[in-house]
């Protein structure tokens, strides 16, 4: 009976029931650990390992901002009590160092987190499990900052003495299994990652349950990946399921949530499902600023989600809006250089650009490039991105020489570190080709728009949206080099998976129609007229007769000619001309 009235109040039923009192647990956690710390003489306040706990429990709830006091004085206690070696001033230099990478303070987080790697490996040896976690630690925040290959080994480290030291299946193995798999994601080597996540994910959904935190984790981890790899019906079940079970135990705003949400309506505008996609985010966004406030790096990154979102529906206004408010609060709280305020710069600069205020975009840009160069160097992703972003933009303005060093300094950047099948190096693949088509060497866009869209089969398979794009490349190059019949059986494949992707009314399957209508018309061009047959052997009694050419079989290369008498015949080009 109470389990029925449970189930019939509450639309998640006693999962639903577990999430509310898990909050409501963490709420009077939070409440008590405060009274307990105001009652406790100051002397023995700092160093207490009730401190440290209420700390993390308020980053683990995402108030980074109510728990960064907490840590650094629990942290500065230890030091100057215990010294700089002691486990608990290492577990302080560990937390406080995890709080400034949520935070996106990289810089200040990075020495921190060597410094209590260092001490753990002299101290505990290489295989003990507080220096795998630092290990592992380390290597998140340079995959932030954009250090893969220094991150790369660090993960392969920590995963090969975790299956050493406590199994293939241990949550700490698994959470490292899921680290390298999405290290690996970043690197562009999907391949790679898919293994290591399908395995992850298998392993804690039989260990730890379906709806653990640790098993919805490697749903999201796999929904995206299978996402970026163009599958996005096999990611749309993974990353709804995530959500609805993250709705169900953590509830609709905890940030986890919120994440999960963010991930959904990101998937959605990738299938050109924008309306559907847009109260997802509007609701992640909504409910940060309520619970973190408007200036966390949660809500800020709902923010772009959004902007980008509204962009793709034309809503530039409003998407600028959102822009021009987390570019302030990010140079207000992070800085002007940090790499969360150049990414915002970049987004402003390319709004403004696709409204055409191409003067008002291009010194956001050059700023923008200036400090990554100065603060990431001159090949960080982050930076490659932005030499591309300028590129374009000044291609836009017709300065196409000043644009080209650019996109070739970007491209030899990317082919050097991240290789020639990385998505970001494919991408400037095709950018310097449509550069080259731009300045009319087709025979110099040709190869690199070839090469396009070959990288992008292998890697993204057939009808990812870039692959797509690539065909669709490809296919307005040929027609240009007046290469009718090799053109458009690409323009065509184009059509078909944009039609299958994204459906009829989708912009990109529009224009790809009028593309293919127009190559159509180049390809055949006395569709609609009067025409004579001419030429004929075969049937030498229809020559000299008139008729309409009514349509065009693009596969057999004929038009279906209707004669005087009201028959039809399939003839070529060659015997027809216009009469």
């Amino acid at each position: 009976m109470v389990h029925a009235a449970i189930d019939r109040t509450l639309k998640g039923g006693h999962t639903e029931l577990d999430a509310r009192l898990s909050e409501a647990l963490r709420e009077w956690l939070v409440t008590e650990g405060r009274a307990a710390l105001a009652r406790m003489p100051r002397e023995e306040r700092a160093t207490s390992t009730l401190q440290s706990n209420l700390g993390a429990l308020l980053q683990a709830q995402g108030e980074h901002a109510e728990a960064e006091p907490l840590l650094r004085e629990a942290f500065e206690a230890r030091r100057a009590t215990l010294g700089d070696r002691h486990p608990d001033t290492l577990d302080s230099i560990h937390n406080l160092g995890s709080l400034l990478q949520d935070q996106g303070k990289l810089d200040e987080a990075e020495p921190l987190v060597r410094e209590a790697l260092e001490a753990r490996r002299a101290t505990l040896g290489d295989r003990h499990l507080q220096t795998l976690n630092s290990i592992n630690n380390l290597g998140l925040l340079l995959q932030d900052q954009g250090k893969l290959d220094e991150a790369e080994s660090l993960f392969c480290e920590a995963l090969e003495a975790k299956r050493a030291t406590l199994g293939d299946r241990h949550p700490q193995t698994l959470a490292a299994i899921n680290n390298l798999g999405n290290l690996l994601q970043d690197q562009g080597k999907r391949d790679e990652a898919e293994p290591l996540l399908r395995e992850a994910l298998e392993a804690k959904r039989a260990t730890l349950g379906d709806r653990h935190p640790l098993t919805l984790g490697s749903i999201n981890s796999l929904g995206g990946l299978l996402a970026t790899q163009g599958k996005l019906d096999e990611a749309k079940p993974l990353l709804r399921e995530a959500l609805e079970a993250y709705r169900a135990t953590l509830g609709d705003r905890h940030p986890h949530t919120l994440m999960s949400i963010g991930n959904m309506g990101h998937l959605l505008k990738d299938q050109g499902k924008l309306d559907e996609a847009e109260p997802l985010c509007r609701e992640a966004l909504e409910a940060s600023r309520a619970t973190l406030g408007d200036r966390n790096p949660h809500t800020l990154a709902t923010m772009d989600t959004l902007g980008r979102l509204l962009q793709d529906q034309g809503k530039l206004d409003e998407a600028k809006a959102l822009w021009r408010e987390a570019l302030e609060a990010r140079r207000a709280t992070l800085g002007d250089r940090h790499p969360s305020t150049l990414a915002t710069i970049n987004n402003l600069g390319n709004l403004l650009q696709v409204q055409g205020k191409l003067d008002e975009a291009k010194p956001l840009m050059l700023e923008a490039l200036e400090a990554m160069r100065a603060t990431l160097g001159d090949r960080h992703p982050d930076t490659l991105r932005s030499i591309n972003n300028l590129g374009l933009l000044l291609q836009d303005q017709g300065k196409l020489d000043e644009a080209e060093p650019l996109k070739r300094e970007a491209l030899e950047a990317r082919r050097a570190t991240l290789g020639d099948r990385h998505p970001s190096t494919i991408s400037s693949i095709s950018g310097l080709g449509s550069l080259f088509h731009h300045q009319g060497k087709l025979d110099e866009a040709e190869p690199l728009w070839r090469e396009a869209l070959e990288a992008s089969r292998a890697t993204l398979g057939d009808r990812h949206p870039h692959t797509l794009i690539s065909l669709e490349n490809l296919g307005r190059l040929l027609k240009d080099q007046g290469k009718l019949d090799e053109a458009e059986p690409l323009v065509r494949e184009a059509l078909d998976g944009s039609r299958a992707t994204l459906g009829d009314r989708h912009p990109d399957t529009l224009r790809l129609m009028d593309v293919h209508r127009a190559l159509e018309l180049k390809r055949a061009p006395l569709v609609g007229k009067q025409v004579l047959v001419h030429g004929l052997v075969a049937k030498p009694e229809l020559n000299n007769r008139t008729g309409t050419a009514a349509g065009w079989d693009s596969e057999r290369g004929r038009y279906s000619v209707r004669l005087q008498d009201g028959s039809t015949v399939a003839l070529k080009p060659a015997n027809l001309r216009k009469s």
